[in-house]
């Protein structure tokens, strides 16, 4: 059964499309924004509602590509069939969402969702008892503290790969059983971690003392970008008789990519990038400061 995390992402998206400063873009000619425009005043001046910095999301769309996804972002609903295939529904097609780790899976999930829900549960319950420490005997003349680290567990771009195309494949199963309209599909995959990072490969051939001149410098990201990785745009390229776009969110943002044109992108990616992983540590902390008061005030802030 779908829940919050398919709407938030879902409206992380619709937000960042139609929106700025988190509020929705008003048209400043008639005050409305996407959610209030009829059909006919969004597509005759879709531009005074939508984020003028949206085009740097996609990867392969025409200007009739990008026409129409924000259509889809505009009218997309929940599917009413809440615990079955597809997340979200339009007039053409629908929208999938599911989630991809880097991280060792199990049965139980992946080792660093279970590593996180671990940590978080002991955070919460030590922070109750230290604030309950500090009500019962307040100091008033030092700031007392309390820290908890993690680090990720392992991960690896195998890893990564396995979850995105296992993970593919499972929802494709269920593609093949849906009976409704699926003109127009899309996948919209989540990969919020702190894990991999990804590193453009300009001097993969290297001549050992010789000058680049003022050549730009090689990408650099501290997340995984779907729209970098050649490995996996060809295998999203195998299906672009079915998935039309592919929304993939990560901790910085999110692309589109239109499957069709996923050749075109190759040519203009020349260089393949090192996706290795990211040292990465958590670290939680609470405060307590104490100060004298008067009788019907409290003297505990933490």
């Amino acid at each position: 059964m779908r829940g919050d995390r398919e709407k938030s992402c879902f409206t992380y998206i619709q937000s960042a499309l139609f929106g700025k400063n988190g509020s929705p873009i008003t048209n400043p000619f008639n005050g409305k924004t996407y959610l209030t425009a009829s059909d006919m005043e969004f597509s005759s001046e879709m531009l005074f509602y939508i984020n003028g910095d949206a085009t740097s999301f996609f990867f392969g769309l025409t200007e009739q590509d990008r026409a129409e996804f924000y259509e889809i972002m505009r009218k997309t609903k929940p599917n009413p069939s809440t615990s079955t295939f597809p997340d979200f529904v339009f007039d053409k097609g629908f929208i999938e969402h599911f989630s991809i780790t880097s991280s060792v899976e199990n049965r139980k999930g992946s080792k660093q969702k279970i590593t996180d829900i671990a940590f978080d549960a002991m955070v919460k319950n030590e922070s109750q008892i230290f604030e309950e420490e500090c009500n019962s005997k307040p100091f008033f003349d030092q700031i007392r503290s309390k820290q908890w680290t993690t680090t990720n567990p392992e991960h690896s771009y195998a890893n990564l790969i396995t979850s995105f195309q296992s993970s593919w494949e499972h929802h494709m199963n269920s593609y093949h059983k849906y009976t409704g309209n699926k003109a127009t599909g899309i996948f919209m995959i989540e990969n919020m971690e702190f894990s991999l990072s990804m590193y453009e490969n300009v001097y993969s051939e290297w001549i050992n003392g010789m000058s680049h001149g003022d050549y730009r410098n090689p990408e650099n990201f501290k997340c995984h970008k779907l729209s970098r990785d050649k490995k996996l745009l060809e295998f999203c390229y195998q299906y672009h008789e079915q998935i039309k776009y592919v929304i993939y969110r990560n901790h910085q943002g999110f692309e589109v990519v239109n499957t069709i044109n996923i050749p075109y992108l190759l040519k203009i990616i020349p260089w393949d990038y090192y996706i290795s992983p990211m040292a990465v540590y958590r670290v939680a902390k609470i405060e307590n400061i104490s100060f004298p008061y008067e009788r019907g005030e409290s003297n505990d802030k933490t």
